[in-house]
């Protein structure tokens, strides 16, 4: 390895992303030209949808097979009469808008980038749906999204010919009518709208985000789904006869009861009694409840009375089982647990069934959702720099996640007291699981005297690589990391100088590859400043440190501040946390 190749430079962040989406572009083109499968675009002319409806599985009794633009439409009408299904979407739609979105830096270090991230939250917050806001925006899209076999189709607004690619930064986004978009499977125009008029539109794939809950297989379907309410269209018909038929027995004001009076009552008394009654209540303002029909005669020997009822439910008819397991089903198609439904399934629920549930919800509908709608703007709204994110976190998983955080500090604590690991493997071990970053990881062996690949920083003061000398430099002086041939007082001086050029640099420079070096080298400086402060000490005989430590003593021993990553004390110049690590190259 080449001495100039001790540490390796980052790469500015706008250059990854530029050469990465350029990556990206190439082997989506490439894959379109090599690719087996006939990618037809389809023609726009026709009329409105040139997919012609075929025959398919039948989902529901009421409902059109499986698919057609006219399925899609009826579907829309059939869940709004279900009042199940209705409740199960606006639950989705209350839940999914009710978590915290933010736009927030790839690389929180660089200011430019900050203020950028609050300007998007704020564009997002304001202007989708032509300045309805997140909220209406967001409830569209996850109504569409879960209610339409097609899916959920958004127009991203953006400057240039409406159908060629954007130019520049798009500015706003609103849905589009499902029932007005058609799939082309075309990779340049992967969607063709349908105005008021019938007018088609093609849109450029940076113009469009879409997709749909169980895209098929079936490639002459270019990903037409298979959408929640069609998983459950069977049970909510159920439900909803269960409905019709109580209100048609019970509703409209039946007859409860009739009393027929024995002994020669002749028919057209009974008549007679049903009108005089039906004039009475309606005299009564009654609309839903009758009360019973009463006829006879005074006159009448042998009086004698028999009741027969005229409305009721089926014999041994159990409402609330048959509405439980309803929402079950219902819950199953929507990939929700049905307590989050029902709350009456959850009575009686334990706490460790609580916590279970909370931590099985990232992997189904809404954390789906949530990974969806991140990646879709991730992709065709934002900059390469920033990233929509959302707070999916909740109480029960902050506990859970910070209990398990605790078990594991005592862990390594116990180890580093016990003489079993070292900071640094321990700090390896944070590194791996999530606890801290890459760059934080760096900072802290950098502070220790170390490189994120073990080795003394000392080596850098014999790096040829003109970046790090002019940092590192001591004039006449051979190797500055002798402390018993050279002069502590000098060193120390010649330290001082080039830690005030490195801050200097630091904070005047906006080059990101320049600034790393001038950091990486504040580390070096600082490190052989304790060195000679040791040395210093030692000499005057004031008995404060002994004998030179070495640094494999010091990781046996020492066990503050590793469990503190996000301590900036040790790194007043604040290092970027999204660089490449200098280890990288070694």
């Amino acid at each position: 390895m080449a001495e100039t190749d001790l540490i390796s430079p980052p790469i500015s962040l706008e250059r990854q992303n530029a050469v990465a989406n350029t990556l990206v572009e190439q082997k989506l083109e490439s894959s379109v030209s090599a690719t087996v499968q006939e990618r037809n675009y389809i023609a726009s002319n026709t009329g409105l949808f040139a997919l012609v409806p075929r025959a398919g599985v039948q989902t529901g009794l009421y409902i059109p097979p499986w698919w057609s633009p006219y399925r899609d439409r009826e579907l829309r009408k059939f869940w709004k009469k279900v009042d199940y299904l209705a409740g199960a979407v606006y639950t989705m739609e209350a839940r999914m808008t009710a978590i915290t979105k933010r736009v927030t830096p790839v690389n929180p270090n660089i200011r430019e980038h900050q203020i950028q991230a609050e300007e998007y939250n704020e564009i997002l917050d304001q202007t989708p749906e032509f300045g309805e806001g997140w909220f209406s925006f967001y409830s569209k899209f996850i109504e569409e999204y879960l209610t339409q076999d097609n899916g959920v189709f958004v127009e991203v607004i953006g400057d240039g010919p409406s159908d060629g690619p954007i130019i520049g930064m798009p500015y706003s986004v609103a849905i589009l009518d499902a029932s007005h978009c058609q799939r082309t499977g075309d990779f340049t125009y992967p969607v063709v709208f349908y105005d008021e008029k019938g007018k088609p539109h093609k849109m450029h794939r940076s113009r469009v985000m879409y997709a749909a809950q169980m895209p098929s297989p079936d490639r002459t379907m270019f990903g037409v789904g298979f959408c929640a309410i069609s998983r459950t269209c069977n049970v909510a018909q159920t439900l909803l006869d269960v409905l019709v038929y109580k209100q048609e027995r019970l509703g409209s004001r039946p007859h409860q009861v009739i009393l027929i009076a024995r002994g020669g009552l002749d028919p057209n008394d009974l008549a007679d009694a049903f009108a005089t009654a039906e004039q009475a209540m309606d005299n009564q303002g009654l609309t839903r409840y009758s009360k019973a029909v009463l006829t006879g005669s005074s006159s009448i020997t042998e009086a004698d009375v028999k009741e027969i009822q005229l409305s009721s439910l089926p014999e041994g008819f159990d409402e609330f089982n048959s509405i439980t397991l309803g929402i079950a089903a219902i819950a199953l198609g929507f990939g929700e647990d049905a307590r989050e439904l029902f709350t009456a399934l959850g009575q009686g629920a334990t706490r460790d069934d609580d916590m279970l549930a909370h931590l099985k919800q990232r992997g189904k509908s809404p954390g789906q959702i949530i990974d969806l709608t991140e990646k879709l703007f991730n992709q065709k709204f934002l900059p390469p720099h920033l990233k929509l994110t959302f707070d999916f976190q909740d109480d029960a998983q902050d506990r859970e996640s910070a209990e398990i955080a605790r078990i594991r500090a005592m862990g390594w604590n116990y180890g580093i007291n016990a003489g079993t690991t070292t900071e640094r493997v321990v700090r390896e071990q944070m590194l791996s699981v999530g606890e801290i970053d890459r760059s934080q990881f760096e900072r802290l062996e950098m502070s220790d005297g170390r490189m994120p690949d073990g080795t003394s920083m000392n080596a850098l003061f014999y790096s040829s690589d003109p970046r790090v000398k002019k940092y590192l430099v001591f004039e006449n002086v051979e190797d500055p990391c002798d402390t018993l041939s050279n002069s502590a007082e000098e060193i120390l001086g010649m330290i001082a100088k080039n830690e005030k050029l490195a801050n200097t640099n630091i904070a005047n420079t906006r080059d990101l590859i320049e600034r790393y070096y001038a950091e990486i080298s504040l580390y070096a400086l600082e490190h052989l400043k304790s060195l000679y402060e040791q040395h210093v000490e030692q000499a005057e005989g004031n008995g404060k440190l002994g004998a030179p430590i070495k640094l494999e003593e010091r990781d046996r021993v020492r066990s503050r501040n590793i469990l503190s990553p996000n301590d900036n004390s040790t790194n007043p110049s604040g290092m970027d946390s999204h660089n490449t690590s200098p280890d990288d190259e070694v």
